[in-house]
């Protein structure tokens, strides 16, 4: 009898295992192998962790989706339904590709829905390396969810990537010619260049108008029917003295941070359907302090809110030849 390893990984949305293990109602056994665990903050996915399509008559009843000859599941676990949600989790596809397992571009990975044959959207949201982030967008129910991700299609054509909502954010890469975004406030270097919105802002103190905001702004219209929040990418150029946010105009800040470090896939706290103006730039804190301050956004997106959200704990391996 022929014995596979499969890799699993749970995506829960509590902060104790405690919790985990409650929601869960508890792991199957298994013998963890560190070297095989994927996951945003975990170890990813050894290349020979999955299954097989050559192994399939261990269990002729598992539907398997055509042309790819191996597979991993992810189990994703929340605490409360949300439909057409994106999620991140993190694989190592360098080892796969280095194996002969996956193209070198990653276009024949593939998601699917429990049944193992609905694919799903999906889309590299970094290069092929130790670690490649991998959106995917589905449905969640309350619960555990499962879904599996196959590769090694030589053959395979290019995957659904509409892993995000089109339509809600105008000109989410910041094309200089194509509009949707308005500078607002402040002194300094506000310019859109090379796919970021780029915000310098520059304080000599005690100027006798203050305006402690600098960024960019656009007029969202966010549907109606459930809760929203933005995502986006961030980077320093100059460190000083401020917050970089993004913030409602004439309302609360949605997401702030003083860290010179770059930060992938910001998110911001919720945003009510309707018509809202939202901003992204540097905040001052005085009007008496001589500051140069800036920051590079990119990478826009609009995604339902999910108030209790994904997070990954260790995966649960087991071997078992079905899945």
């Amino acid at each position: 009898m022929i014995v596979l390893r499969r890799a699993t990984f749970v995506v829960v949305a509590v902060a104790s295992v405690t919790a985990c293990a409650d929601l869960l109602g508890g792991l199957e056994e298994g013998r963890p192998r560190p070297s095989e665990r994927i996951g945003v903050d975990a170890s990813p996915v050894a290349p020979e962790a999955g299954s097989d399509a050559s192994d399939a008559g261990a269990c002729d009843a598992r539907p398997w989706l055509d042309g790819f000859a191996h597979r991993v599941f992810v189990d994703v676990a929340m605490h409360a339904a949300i439909t057409e949600y994106t999620f991140a989790l993190r694989l190592d596809t360098r080892s796969l590709v280095a194996a002969g397992r996956l193209r070198e571009d990653g276009r024949d990975l593939r998601a699917t829905a429990a049944d193992g044959t609905t694919v799903l959207p999906l889309r590299l949201g970094s290069p092929i390396g130790d670690a490649t982030k991998i959106w995917v967008k589905t449905d969640l129910a309350e619960g555990v969810n499962r879904i599996f991700l196959y590769y090694g299609d030589p053959d395979a054509g290019p995957s659904r990537d509409d892993v995000f909502f089109d339509g809600i954010v105008a000109n989410p890469r910041f094309d200089p010619d194509a509009g949707g975004w308005s500078d607002r406030y402040g002194a300094g270097e506000l310019a859109l260049r090379d796919g970021e919105a780029i915000v310098v802002y520059e304080r000599a103190g005690s100027e006798p108008e203050f305006l402690p905001r600098a960024g960019w702004c656009q007029s969202f219209v966010f549907p109606f029917g459930r809760a929203w929040s933005i995502v986006f990418d961030v980077r320093p150029i100059v460190v000083g003295t401020a917050t970089v946010e993004a913030w409602l105009q004439d309302g609360p800040r949605l997401w702030e941070t003083s860290s010179i470090q770059p930060i992938d896939d910001a998110t911001s706290r919720t945003i009510q359907p309707g018509a809202r103006v939202v901003c992204l730039g540097v905040w001052l804190p005085s009007p008496d302090v001589p500051v140069r301050v800036g920051a590079a956004f990119s990478n826009v997106r609009a995604n339902p809110f999910a108030y209790s959200p994904p997070q990954l704990s260790e995966p649960s391996l087991e071997e078992s030849p079905c899945p």
